[in-house]
């Protein structure tokens, strides 16, 4: 099987956020399952480009990396990935594919890459990374509405399948724009790193909110919820890279509600460091107003930390089934009398590390949730041989 991905950013750009990460877990272990598996991607990073050849092999995966106008210097053509070598490298590389994947839906890269695979009667696969959810879709609305007017819905209508990592995302993007397209729920594989000791714990409790700072990530909740706990013998460690400036509105936001001497400021971690991270604090904490699937719950229940996150988080029913954590409301109100009423040591004894890495294992390994998309594309070709042999 040829597989060809069309993805505006690509490792090691972790920057742009967890789709980046979840993508390269995907398509390295669908490639080391056997599928010839080529990407056609940008070199852009947010402040500057990714230091590699145009083409070059990593870890079984065929990557074309193509520069950006600018050299990644300047922010419109970083951010909508203007390339010019993409028609040319699209066109040769769709030539040599059975199917198409592209994780994602807005900007000039999944649009010629969904156009292209269209005119050359390719099957497509889309993964909408949440994109598609109501949440999302209000966020820079009148750009979405027009370039769904301008042929954006209409291929996104003509897709082969759609790919959602989690119940919840599936329910919350169904509907016109995806059309009569099938739909499969494969999870995001979480790389599972050597388990770092666990640090002696002292009498404060450590939070931790791991991720990018963006307003979706529920700040606004969780500051908030802090002060009204009143508890002052915690902290809470964030660490994550600082999207379009949005972490100096955390700490406005922190100084508002008298909580910002219990904040630890780690900048963006990756590697060890970010293992490490996870295995020293003693609650992950998501609140995020929308959320397709929550990599940092699973990563850091591989590292023995269970997880608080919101109602609207798409790994809850994972959380839920697997008591590796608690789901709450999206409210200032629910979160801060559940963290007025935590007691730490209660919580050091009921989340077993071992249990928690089992159950990330069970569910997420790479290995497995590849074989689950190679099933996938295995459907939509065989569909697609049916069709095209009753023409």
């Amino acid at each position: 099987m040829r597989l060809l991905v069309a993805v505006p950013n690509f490792q090691p750009a972790f920057e742009w956020g967890g789709p980046v990460r979840s993508d390269w877990n995907l398509f390295r272990a669908v490639a080391q399952e056997g599928v010839q598996v080529t990407v056609v991607t940008s070199n852009a990073r947010p402040y500057g480009r990714v230091q590699r050849p145009i083409r070059h092999c990593e870890e079984g995966v065929d990557i074309w990396r193509l520069p950006v106008i600018g050299g990644g210097r300047l922010p419109f053509a970083t951010r909508f990935n203007v390339m010019p070598l993409m028609p040319p490298v699209l066109g040769w590389a769709l030539s040599r594919a059975d199917l198409t994947h592209v994780p994602a839906v807005w900007g000039p890269t999944p649009v010629a890459a969904l156009l292209g695979a269209q005119l050359r009667g390719l099957p497509a696969v889309v993964t909408p990374r949440g994109t598609l959810e109501q949440g999302s879709m209000t966020h820079r609305a009148g750009r979405k509405r027009l370039a769904l007017a301008m042929g954006v819905g209409a291929l996104l209508r003509g897709v082969s399948a759609y790919h959602f990592v989690s119940r919840r995302e599936l329910c919350a993007s169904r509907g016109p724009l995806t059309g009569a397209a099938k739909a499969y729920v494969v999870p995001n594989p979480i790389s599972l790193r050597p388990a770092k000791p666990r640090s002696p714990r002292s009498r404060m409790l450590t939070l931790g909110m791991f991720g990018r700072f963006h307003p979706v990530k529920g700040f606004d909740v969780i500051l908030p919820a802090l002060a009204k706990s009143e508890r002052r013998d915690l902290r809470l460690v964030l660490a994550g890279p600082d999207e379009e400036g949005y972490r100096a509105t955390v700490e406005r936001l922190a100084d508002c509600e008298g909580v910002r001497d219990l904040l630890d400021f780690r900048g963006m971690l990756e590697g060890d460091a970010l293992q490490e991270a996870y295995a020293q604090v003693d609650l992950l904490l998501l609140p995020s107003h929308h959320e397709n699937f929550g990599n940092v719950v699973p990563e850091a229940a591989a590292q023995g930390t269970p997880a608080w996150v919101s109602d609207q988080v798409g790994i809850m029913d994972w959380v839920r089934e697997e008591d590796t954590g608690e789901v709450l409301p999206l409210s200032v109100g629910a979160w801060a009398d559940k963290i007025a009423r935590l007691d730490v040591t209660k919580l050091r004894r009921r989340y077993d590390p071992e249990r928690l890495r089992a159950a990330v294992e069970r569910h997420f390994a790479p290995e497995s949730v590849a074989r689950q998309m190679i099933r996938v594309y295995e459907e939509v070709l065989d569909e697609h041989r049916r069709l095209r042999a009753g023409d």
